[in-house]
């Protein structure tokens, strides 16, 4: 950003071009910070149910030995 800006000499001016650019990085970003979010919900509510189902598989273990 800071080479893009540079010393304009107190003047910002950014091209439609790089300014598209810009905001299709700044989407491309939130959309993987979005997903890698779903990725981790959906593996913490998975976790909850593996964690019962092997919980009740070492009980039943334990009680035949």
């Amino acid at each position: 950003m800071a080479s893009i800006l540079g010393d304009r000499g107190g003047r910002t001016a950014i091209s439609p071009q790089i300014m598209r650019s810009l905001l299709d990085s700044i989407a491309t970003r939130l959309d993987e910070a979005r997903d890698t979010s779903r990725y981790m919900t959906g593996l913490l509510v998975f976790s909850r149910p593996a964690r019962h189902v092997l919980g009740l598989i070492e009980t039943v273990g334990s009680s035949a030995a």
